[in-house]
């Protein structure tokens, strides 16, 4: 069996707000909606998502469905720099890793059916 396959890596800087704006008044919805714009026109199977600031796992969720990924990993770092996976096939969060690292890792499966993971 032959699966397409697209990851995309994509560090949001500081939680995508618009540091433009001089006055500290950041529009975060206007990054964001460029930002799913592009992920959207690159149609990944997976995206992982860093700097995640802001961000909890419901806001996440919401804001991949923007490119129609309804699956979703989130890690809450310490620091307030979040990571974040999401697919388009189910995922299987396998392990969070926290313990001497400065932000953290995440490790997940891709479940394209019960006998191709990935």
């Amino acid at each position: 069996m032959t699966i397409g396959f697209k990851v995309v890596a994509y560090n949001i800087f500081e939680g995508g707000v618009d540091t433009s704006n001089p006055t500290g008044n950041g529009h975060p919805s206007t990054r964001h909606n460029d930002i799913a714009a592009f992920l959207r026109s690159l149609n990944p199977t997976l995206t992982v998502l860093t700097e995640l600031n802001g961000f909890d796992s419901v806001r996440f969720s919401n804001f991949v469905s923007q490119w129609n990924h309804q699956y979703t990993a989130f890690l809450t770092a310490s620091t307030g720099f979040h990571l974040g996976i999401s697919s388009s096939f189910p995922l299987i969060e396998l392990a969070q890793v926290k313990h001497g690292m400065h932000h953290g890792a995440l490790v997940a499966q891709v479940n394209f059916d019960d006998e191709t993971k990935i």
